[in-house]
C-alpha cells in the first residue's frame, strides 16, 4: 500500500510544487513519502525512493518545470524494467505469477509474456503522453491526465487483464480436467 500511496502522491505534490504552495505542504508531503518508503521493500520500491529524491531535487534547485517530466520519466523507466525482463528470461509478469504459483503450465508462461508485452505498451504509451502533457499540454491537462486518467488506464488494463485471466485459467483447467 506504501507504493500505490506514494505514486498517488506525487502527481499532487508536483501540482502543487508547480503553483507555488507553500513549502511546507511539499515537506509534509516528502516526509509522507520518505515514511512510507521506509516500509518493507516492494516491487519498485527503488523507482519509488528514486522518484522522492529527484522530486527533492527539483524542490531545492528551483527547477519546478523539470518536475512535470516526473511521470514521463517513471513510467519510461517501468517499461525498460519491463523490456529488459524480456530480453533476460523469465519475463517480470511470470516472474510475479510464479511467485504465487510455482508450477505454471506451459500455457501460462506464454499467457504471462504476453501480458508482459501488453504493459510494455501501457507504460511506453503512458510515458509518450505524460511527456506531451510535460512539453505541450497545460498545466490543467497535466494534471487531469497524470493525477487521474493515467491511473484509470492503469486500473481498467489491470481489472481487464485480471478478467481475461480467469476466463484463461479456466480453458486451461477444463482442458487438463480440473488439475491445475
Amino acid at each position: 500500500m506504501s507504493g500505490l500511496a506514494s505514486f498517488l502522491t506525487l502527481p499532487f505534490m508536483a501540482w502543487a510544487f508547480y503553483v507555488d504552495l507553500p513549502a511546507t505542504t511539499f515537506l509534509l508531503a516528502i516526509s509522507f513519502l520518505f515514511l512510507a518508503s521506509l516500509f518493507p521493500l516492494r516491487l519498485f520500491s527503488g523507482l519509488k525512493s528514486g522518484l522522492i529524491l529527484l522530486v527533492g531535487l527539483f524542490y531545492l534547485s528551483g527547477q519546478k518545470e523539470l518536475l512535470l517530466f516526473y511521470p514521463a520519466l517513471a513510467s519510461a523507466v517501468i517499461c525498460v524494467l519491463f523490456i529488459a525482463s524480456m530480453l533476460s528470461p523469465p519475463c517480470l509478469v511470470l516472474r510475479m505469477a510464479r511467485k504465487m504459483e510455482p508450477d505454471l503450465p506451459v500455457e501460462a508462461e506464454v499467457y504471462c509474456r504476453v501480458v508482459n508485452l501488453v504493459w510494455v505498451g501501457v507504460l511506453a504509451f503512458n510515458s509518450l503522453f505524460a511527456y506531451w502533457t510535460a512539453t505541450r499540454g497545460s498545466l490543467e491537462i497535466w494534471s487531469f491526465y497524470n493525477g487521474f486518467l493515467s491511473y484509470l488506464i492503469i486500473g481498467v488494463v489491470m481489472i481487464t487483464e485480471y478478467a481475461v485471466r480467469k476466463i484463461f485459467r479456466a480453458r486451461i483447467e477444463s482442458r487438463a480436467g480440473g488439475e491445475l
